[in-house]
């Protein structure tokens, strides 16, 4: 049989996330995977062109992951019609003959803590007063909360203290009310991780200025309800040098598993 990937971001008329996925699907290709790509919304190729196209190299087998952070609606519905699935689940299919192992959003992987855990460590220094904030957009549906609060759980499986999560939107507690419960219980420094796929608008400005600090700053000192905190921002998840070979593992599992 002949295999491939198809990688399938968001489309935005911002070049992060379009950026963040070119990189990896060229790191897949050169590790010599079969690799397409994707987008929902404003950019080409489309899902259904990218089948197409897949579909005339001769490739009869993919591995179709959503670069994505969490399950949420473009996932369950929009994703698997677009593919021709009869199901919303992350499962084996056969679709016109070809196989397509649909799975899971990046994101959701239970490896990504390793990732996250490598962006805590790369900014300061860790003691009993620091605190860590796992940032991540927020959703109407539960999975983003989910997705967070896993990566929560196993930090603090790894022994790490003071962890929790904050969002952008939708959920509680926003960031500025998790900074305000961390300084509330003693926490002089704060280490901030964007969950998120990409660079953009939310890591460069939003964050920083939810935290205290100007737009494209990563760390500092901050003026945070009437006192001085220190804040340390990190990356983005997504454009981490191992994200593609977090990648690499789901395929070569999703594959072997079949």
């Amino acid at each position: 049989m002949s295999k491939g990937v198809l990688l399938i971001g968001y489309g935005s008329d911002k070049p992060y996330n379009h950026d963040a996925l070119i990189s990896n699907a060229d790191k897949l290709r050169k590790s010599g995977f079969n690799t397409y790509i994707a987008f929902i919304g404003a950019e080409e190729p489309t899902i259904r062109s990218s089948m197409k196209l897949m579909s005339e190299d001769g490739v009869d087998e993919v591995v179709v992951i959503p670069f994505m952070m969490s399950s949420g609606e473009m996932t369950f519905s929009y994703i698997p019609r677009q593919l021709g699935l009869d199901d919303d689940r992350y499962k084996d299919y056969n679709v016109k003959g070809m196989i397509i192992h649909y799975v899971r959003p990046v994101g959701e992987s239970p490896d990504i803590v390793n990732i996250i855990e490598k962006h805590v460590r790369s900014v300061t220094d860790i003691d009993n007063n620091t605190g860590i904030m796992l940032i991540t957009h927020g959703s109407q549906m539960k999975y983003s909360a989910q997705m967070a609060q896993r990566n929560v759980d196993e930090l603090t499986k790894r022994g790490y203290k003071n962890v929790f999560t904050a969002f952008l939107d939708h959920n509680e507690p926003s960031i500025g009310d998790c900074a305000r419960f961390l300084m509330g219980i003693g926490i002089d420094k704060i280490i901030a991780v964007p969950l998120i796929i990409s660079t953009g608008s939310h890591v460069d400005r939003n964050i920083p200025r939810y935290l205290g600090l100007p737009e494209n700053t990563r760390c500092g000192t901050s003026i945070l309800f009437g006192n001085e905190i220190d804040v340390y921002i990190t990356g983005a998840i997504g454009v981490d040098d191992e994200f593609s070979d977090l990648l690499e593992s789901i395929i070569e599992e999703s594959i072997t598993k079949s």
